[in-house]
């Protein structure tokens, strides 16, 4: 960019040939720099109620509006269906460079240095972003079963209420549509339902536990 102001063409059609062919060679051989993460942002969304009651009578307050295409109301009500924590990065797309480096190199060509330049700074000034989103029903199931784990030997009574703790948020995951493509979730309740009839019992809930908690 710095050579196609000074008016140097010819440095700068070098430079983009060197500079392509080396992140063409990096990125073949280390695909997973495509995308060069820079910043990363934490956003936590809880508006979702606690009562399953609640969460069905919004969830039906969101499908009416949708039958009579009110979607401002829709998403409006949608948004209060979130429970969640909300990782969004933003990327560098490296692999991208070197098509917009081919463009400019055109441009130079034709001798449209303002053009040039444009395409460059633009590829330069482009981040991708991408995001992830964790329900904290899950987390929340989770811990509930991590501290049921430590609790099985010395108080099963609060071992099998922090079971049910886990149970109920595996439940909300589920209102909230978090859980409508994991079928591993019926199963996970399944198997906090045998290790609560376990606690009941005498036998050892040691091997139960681990199997419960590498599921989650």
């Amino acid at each position: 960019v710095k050579a196609i102001q000074a008016g140097n063409t010819g440095e700068a059609l070098a430079a983009i040939e060197q500079a392509s062919g080396k992140i063409d060679i990096l990125v073949a051989r280390k695909p997973m720099v495509a995308l060069i993460p820079v910043e990363v942002e934490v956003q936590l969304v809880d508006t979702a109620p606690t009562a399953k009651s609640e969460i069905a009578e919004r969830a039906r307050d969101a499908e009416d509006a949708l039958d009579r295409k009110d979607y401002s109301t829709a998403r409006v009500t949608l948004e209060g269906l979130s429970s969640e924590l909300r990782h969004r990065t933003y990327h560098l797309p490296l692999a991208s460079y070197p098509r917009a480096m081919q463009r400019a190199a055109r441009l130079l060509d034709e001798k449209k240095t303002d053009e040039a330049r444009t395409v460059l700074q633009t590829a330069l000034n482009t981040l991708v972003v991408t995001e992830t989103r964790t329900p904290l029903p899950i987390l929340l199931a989770v811990a509930a079963i991590k501290d049921a784990q430590g609790k099985r030997e010395s108080d099963k009574a609060a071992a099998r209420k922090l079971l049910s703790s886990g149970r109920d948020e595996l439940d909300r995951a589920e209102l909230l549509g978090y859980a409508k493509a994991a079928p591993e979730y019926g199963s996970l309740k399944r198997s906090i339902e045998e290790l609560d009839k376990q606690l009941e019992g005498t036998e050892s809930t040691t091997s139960a536990f681990t199997a419960l908690r590498d599921k989650v």
